[in-house]
This record gives C-alpha cells, structure tokens and sequence, in this order.
C-alpha cells in the first residue's frame, strides 16, 4: 500500500509540474507577444521620425543600416528587414514606406 501511495504522490507531482511548465510557456508567449507590440511601436515611432530632405547619416542613427539596397541613375532605396523602405533622391530622403 505504501508504494501505491509514493507512486501516486510522484504522478501528482509530475502532473503539477507539467501544468506549471504549460502555464510558464502560455506566460513566456504572452510576454513574447507583448515585447513585439512594444517594438512594433518603437520601430513605428522610428519611422515617423523621418522627414523629407534628411541625410544618409541621419536615417541610419534613426532606423539602423538597411537590410538591402539598391541604386539606379535617379533613386536609391534602402530596405529594412521589418518591410519598409526609404528612398533618396541626390542623398537625402524623398520617401518612405513604414512597415505594416
């Protein structure tokens, strides 16, 4: 009977374990979830910080280096890894696209 008893003390404690560690991921998810809106808004206010006619230099020590760039005889456009984009027209901004 003693070993019955032991054996369903240890099952309920593997069980309380395991409802703790699916209540620990659901709270790491929500936190994770929350800690993206937070940056979403941060890179949100990034970009709206941006102006016609800034410099190279000061886009980057706002949004960071682009992912990807492209030059043509008229535009460069520099790409962002959250989907945006900004355009310079003889070094200086002349648009952008925010990110979703």
């Amino acid at each position: 009977m003693k070993t019955g008893y032991f054996l369903i003390i240890f099952i309920l404690g593997i069980a309380t374990s395991l409802v703790a560690g699916v209540d620990s991921i659901q709270v790491s998810q929500t936190d994770q979830i929350n800690n993206q809106a937070s940056t979403n808004r941060v890179i949100r206010a990034n970009w709206r910080k941006l102006s016609i006619g800034m410099s190279q230099v000061q886009v980057i020590k706002i949004l960071g280096e682009p992912s990807r760039v492209t030059v043509d005889s008229l535009f460069t456009i520099w790409y962002y890894e959250s989907f945006g984009n900004v355009s310079f027209s003889r070094g200086a901004v002349d648009g952008w696209r925010e990110p979703l």
